[in-house]
């Protein structure tokens, strides 16, 4: 893959989180993003479903932090054992 092309999907990853995080419904911001980028005749399906993948990993990881590796488990817990 050239670095063009990895550059333009990042570009697209990034532009895509950028409208899922304005929106209040972020997986129905990712989905219209998605129909959009289908309707562009340079845009491959192989590439939109790595715009797909990478907004989600990215979506996933801001969601639930303890599960992405980012915090440890156990450190959200703010119950202490008795």
């Amino acid at each position: 893959m050239s670095s063009d092309h990895i550059s333009k999907i990042n570009a697209a990853v990034r532009e895509c989180l950028e409208q899922c995080y304005a929106s209040p419904q972020p997986l129905g911001a990712l989905a219209s993003y998605l129909v959009n980028l289908s309707g562009k005749p340079n845009w491959e399906q192989d590439d939109i479903d790595a715009v797909e993948t990478g907004v989600m990993r990215m979506l996933a990881a801001l969601s639930s932090p303890s599960d992405s590796g980012i915090i440890p488990s156990g450190v959200l817990n703010t119950k202490q054992s008795q």
